[in-house]
């Protein structure tokens, strides 16, 4: 039996106690004078831990019901509402993401953590994870929350969702994608250059 007298704890407990306190104030006190300068500094390049520790954990930040929304334009696509997406994708988001989801803009590759690929994060995320993330933002990042009618978000989803179509356009005039010809692309991108080329380069967005 413990001679330690009741309700008192045993000079284990207070040993161990005492041990993790010195542990946390060694710790806090290395953190501060090695870790805390320069931890604001948005040039550096995030970790790799960094990065799948903030993945995992905004992946898991959804909500499952919103998670599991389709956009209900899906049911009856209407190349109008692809294009309308288009209109608030370029005024709002291109940029940090560039007209192509590149993310190589001067201000996609300035803020902290990076603009991401766009297109190439797109087939992981529900058509409910991205309406989640546009309207709520992204805490502790360049995301803001956008205050768009449910109808607007969803034609930016299904803008957004084309956009490797949109690189493809915008990667090379000689290549022929999804069966457009050179001079039809070149038509496109004229075009499209001449409608969205000064808002485009207004918000200093470089397509690359």
């Amino acid at each position: 039996m413990s001679d330690a007298p009741k309700g008192r704890p045993s000079n284990g407990w207070r040993t161990l106690v005492i041990f993790v306190l010195i542990a946390l104030v060694v710790l806090g006190a290395g953190f501060y004078f090695f870790e805390l300068p320069g931890f604001s500094v948005a040039r550096q390049e995030p970790s790799q831990a960094e990065i799948s520790i903030a993945t995992w954990m905004l992946r898991h930040s959804v909500p499952a019901a919103d998670k599991a929304r389709v956009n209900p334009l899906n049911a009856r696509p209407d190349p109008a509402n692809i294009k309308a997406g288009e209109s608030v994708y370029v005024a709002k988001c291109a940029s940090c993401h560039a007209h192509d989801g590149s993310g190589h803009t001067d201000l996609g590759k300035a803020v902290f953590p990076r603009a991401p690929v766009l297109r190439e994060l797109l087939p992981s995320l529900s058509d409910g994870e991205v309406f989640y993330h546009i309207r709520n933002g992204i805490r502790n990042t360049a995301m803001p929350a956008w205050n768009f009618p449910d109808a607007q978000v969803w034609q930016l989803v299904s803008y957004i969702r084309n956009l490797p179509t949109v690189a493809a356009r915008l990667s090379g005039l000689g290549a022929e994608p999804l069966g457009m010809g050179a001079a039809e692309l070149a038509a496109t991108i004229h075009e499209e250059s001449a409608r969205w080329g000064p808002v485009i380069r207004a918000a200093g967005v470089t397509a690359e």
